[in-house]
C-alpha cells in the first residue's frame, strides 16, 4: 500500500532538501543527528521565504478541505494517516529531528502554523454591524451598481494573425476604429468584425455583468462616468486597448450587494488588523520565549 502523496503546498515545505542537488552541504552532513547546534534564525528566514516564494497563499494550513467534514475516512486514507504518523516516530527515535534540514523544516512549519492561526483568530474577531454597511453602499454606491458593457480590443504586441504592434499602432488602430463608430457603424458589426477578443468578437463584443466593486481599476473609473450607449475612448489595459461601450448600469439594491459591502469592509479591517499585529510584535518581546515556554 503506497503512503498517500502530499499535497503540493506541504510537499514544499517538507521538501527533503539534503537531496537537492544545488545544496551546499553533502547528503551525509545534512543527515547528522548533531543536536548541539539550533537551527540560526537566518536558515529557518530563508527558508520561509523560498515556501512564501512558492506559495505566497498559506490559508491551506489549519483548514481540511470541507469533503473530510462530510465523509469519514476510508480504510486507505486512515491506514496512510497512521503510516505517516509511525515514519515520524520512527524518525524521531532515529534522532532524524536533529538533523539540521529537518530542524529547520520544523520549525519553519511551527512558524506557518502558527502565523495562520494568529490570521485565523483575528479574522474571527472582526464584526461588520448592519449599520456600517449600509453606510458604506450609500458612500460609494458606483462600486455596488451593477454594469453590462460591449468592447472592442486591439492587441499590442503579438496580434491575432502573428504580427507585432507597437503600442503606438495599436493606440492609432483603436482611434481609427473609434472614429468609425462616430460615423454611425454599429458597435456590435464592428466588434464581430474587428475585435481581436475573439472569445466576445462573435457576440458583439458583450462582456459578461459585473459589480464596479469587481472592475479592474484601470477601467472602473471610466466605466463608472460613462452614460448608457456611450463609448469610451481608447483605454489601455495590461494587453492592448479597449474601447468599451456601457450597454446598461443597474442601481445598486442593497438586498443583493450587502455581503459585497461586508466582505470589502471585512478586508479592510483584516488588513488593518494583521498590520497592526505585525508592528506590535516587531517593538514587543515575545515573553514565553524570553522565559521559555510554558
Amino acid at each position: 500500500m503506497m503512503i498517500p502523496r502530499l499535497s503540493f503546498s506541504i510537499g514544499l515545505l517538507l521538501s527533503v532538501t539534503a537531496l537537492d542537488p544545488v545544496r551546499a552541504d553533502p547528503p551525509s552532513a545534512a543527515l547528522s543527528t548533531d543536536r548541539s547546534t539550533a537551527p540560526s534564525a537566518d536558515a529557518i528566514r530563508a527558508r520561509l521565504i523560498e515556501v512564501y516564494r512558492h506559495q505566497p497563499d498559506l490559508s491551506w494550513i489549519l483548514k481540511a478541505p470541507p469533503v473530510y467534514a462530510r465523509h469519514p475516512p476510508t480504510a486507505d486514507e486512515a491506514a496512510g494517516a497512521d503510516r505517516l504518523a509511525a515514519l515520524a516516530r520512527a524518525a524521531r527515535r532515529d534522532g532524524l529531528d536533529g538533523a539540521q534540514h529537518v530542524a529547520v523544516e520544523l520549525a519553519a512549519a511551527e512558524t506557518l502554523v502558527l502565523a495562520e492561526a494568529q490570521r485565523q483568530a483575528i479574522a474571527a474577531r472582526i464584526r461588520i454591524s448592519d449599520d456600517e454597511i449600509d453606510a458604506r453602499i450609500r458612500e460609494q454606491p458606483d462600486l455596488y451598481d451593477e454594469y453590462r458593457m460591449s468592447h472592442i480590443f486591439v492587441a499590442v504586441g503579438e496580434t491575432p494573425d502573428h504580427a507585432n504592434r507597437s503600442d503606438s499602432e495599436a493606440l492609432q488602430r483603436a482611434q481609427m476604429l473609434r472614429g468609425r463608430l462616430e460615423n454611425g457603424e454599429s458597435f456590435q458589426s464592428l466588434a464581430v468584425a474587428e475585435s481581436e477578443d475573439r472569445s466576445t468578437a462573435a457576440e458583439g463584443g458583450m462582456l459578461s455583468s459585473i459589480f464596479g466593486v469587481y472592475m479592474d481599476d484601470v477601467f472602473f473609473p471610466i466605466v463608472r462616468k460613462l452614460a448608457e450607449g456611450q463609448v469610451s475612448a481608447p483605454v489601455r489595459g495590461p494587453q492592448g486597448y479597449h474601447l468599451i461601450r456601457l450597454e446598461q448600469r443597474s442601481p445598486s439594491r442593497p438586498e443583493r450587494v450587502r455581503f459585497l459591502a461586508e466582505e470589502a469592509l471585512r478586508g479592510e479591517r483584516f488588513a488593518r488588523a494583521v498590520e497592526a499585529t505585525v508592528q506590535a510584535a516587531a517593538t514587543r518581546p515575545d515573553q514565553r520565549s524570553a522565559d521559555g515556554r510554558r
